[in-house]
């Protein structure tokens, strides 16, 4: 059952399941959205957010995932943890 549609495929499957319950497994199959998508879609977000606290325009390679030509805004994209704390990132 598509509770969410984005494109008319998906829209007229959900229209054809609409009185239909989904089962369990059904909801936890696939995901609703393409994962490489919404990565790229969040990261493009998060880079507008950091050239506009630095108020300039920004590099960014896809393929590395990083800004590049600017130390301080790279450093915006991830956060700073405490030694001990338990999700920071572990470094071989």
């Amino acid at each position: 059952m598509q509770l969410f549609a984005f494109s008319s495929g998906r829209s007229l499957q959900a229209t054809r399941n609409r009185g239909r319950t989904a089962t369990l497994a059904e909801k936890f199959t696939a995901p609703a959205g393409h994962i490489q998508a919404g990565h790229r879609a969040a990261t493009l977000v998060h880079v507008a957010n950091v050239a506009t606290r630095l108020s300039r325009v920004l590099r960014f390679d896809p393929i590395t995932d990083q800004i590049t030509g600017d130390p301080e805004a790279n450093a915006l994209t991830r956060r700073s943890y405490r030694d001990d704390h338990w999700a920071a990132p572990k470094t071989a």
